[in-house]
């Protein structure tokens, strides 16, 4: 069996599409993960269909990582490599979640115990449950450059590793991130349960 001598340059140049694979993945079991019910709570069904909406979004952030992704490798510095690969990870897991809290607290219909109380939506308090959970995505985003960077250094099947590791990270970060936001509600508007 012969070696191709340009393998690892082949392999960064579908690093586009592997992206987009591992994104469709993420995504399909995001619309799967999304049917267990109070993984996150909604109060009809129109709002599970706004949230399946989001998984539009897995595919199109893998692309980007992807296109990104390409210009790692090259990096003859293993540090350097690997603070791209954190960055990339970091990056794209927070927008995830920014989009996430707009279209949940924006678009959804919740149950009475995940509301904030009427007229509270752009107050600092608000801003506070807004902001402080998307700490989750980024840990989560930490964990997948970290992963990524471990699949640079010692090679594997990048579509296979990446994308269980995807799949594993940002289910357990929506659930940590559900769990986080019912949490401060609770604290900050004791007054609405």
């Amino acid at each position: 069996m012969t070696t191709h001598d340009n393998t690892t340059e082949q392999q960064y140049h579908r690093a586009p599409l592997n992206g987009l694979i591992i994104g469709v993945i993420a995504g399909v079991c995001w619309v799967v993960v999304l049917r267990i019910p109070d993984v996150l709570p909604v109060s009809d069904g129109s709002g599970n269909v706004r949230l399946n909406l989001v998984a539009i979004a897995f595919p199109v952030l893998g692309w980007v990582s992807g296109l990104w992704g390409r210009k790692v490798r090259p990096c003859g510095n293993p540090a350097d490599r690997g603070r791209r690969a954190l960055a990339i990870g970091v990056v794209m897991s927070t927008l995830l979640g920014i989009l996430l809290t707009i279209v949940y607290h924006g678009f959804v219909p919740k149950p009475k115990y995940m509301e904030m109380p009427a007229g509270t939506a752009l107050s600092g308090r608000a801003f506070v449950v807004y902001l402080i959970p998307l700490a989750v995505f980024i840990l989560a985003g930490w964990v997948l450059g970290k992963t990524r960077e471990h699949i640079y250094t010692n090679g594997g099947s990048v579509i296979l590793r990446m994308g269980f590791m995807a799949v594993l990270v940002l289910m357990c970060s929506v659930i940590l991130w559900n769990q986080l936001v019912w949490l401060l509600i609770l604290l900050i508007f004791p007054w609405t349960l």
